[in-house]
């Protein structure tokens, strides 16, 4: 169980975590979450910014319109984008707990499966922490990727099309500061249970074509 804590007690912060968003509130028990078939939206979107939505200051601040500091206005910003997609469409969730708030209706109730929201914030070029990113490889939409091959995949095969979207999506061939190393790409591939041979081999396979080795130059 996390240990309480008052406001003035030193930040906390963990691996895997979304730089300066969430250092004042307790990170998720992911060994609780991470088992979560179904969750509402909002805490999906606390899980993806790193925190704990069973945490007692998060769950009054969230609720509070004269919280404004930076984590919970990055908060808000994602879940505004989340609402939008769940309200048309590009985020399936199940049928009901919809409310009307400020004579508005209200998605964050909405009950969404974490594997589905996982992958949907990695295609969405969201950094979240590992441990959800690994809640995408248990997302059945997952095994729908068009290949040219056809039908036909692998876990390897999700895990590559993962660390594409993760580590190449923003990537710009025209500043090569944007590229990922390899060692990132590797570390990453590694942590969804592939040996160091292989994730060495994937992280290579993914570098773009002509990309100079060593140091980034700035």
């Amino acid at each position: 169980m996390p240990t309480s804590r008052s406001r003035g007690d030193p930040p906390l912060r963990s691996s895997g975590a979304p730089s300066g968003l969430a250092a004042d509130y307790d990170s998720p028990e992911w060994k609780h979450w991470g088992q979560m078939a179904i969750l509402a939206l909002w805490e999906a979107v606390a899980l993806a910014l790193n925190i704990n939505p069973r945490d007692s200051h998060f769950t009054s601040d969230r609720t509070d319109d004269k919280c404004q500091t930076s984590k919970i206005k990055a908060y808000r910003d994602h879940l505004r984008i989340a609402e939008s997609h769940v309200e048309h469409g590009a985020l399936r969730s199940r049928p009901g707990r919809f409310r009307i708030e400020a004579g508005k209706i209200t998605f964050k109730y909405a009950r969404v499966s974490l594997g589905e929201f996982a992958t949907w914030a990695l295609k969405m070029g969201w950094e979240i922490p590992d441990a959800l990113s690994r809640a995408a490889g248990d997302d059945p939409t997952m095994k729908k990727h068009t290949w040219p091959w056809g039908e036909h995949e692998t876990k390897l095969l999700r895990i590559l099309a993962g660390a594409a979207q993760r580590f190449w999506k923003r990537y710009d061939p025209s500043d090569e500061t944007t590229a990922p190393t390899n060692e990132e790409v590797k570390a990453w591939i590694k942590q969804q249970g592939v040996s160091d041979r292989i994730a060495e081999a994937m992280a290579t396979i993914l570098r773009a074509d002509n990309l100079h080795l060593g140091p980034r130059s700035m």
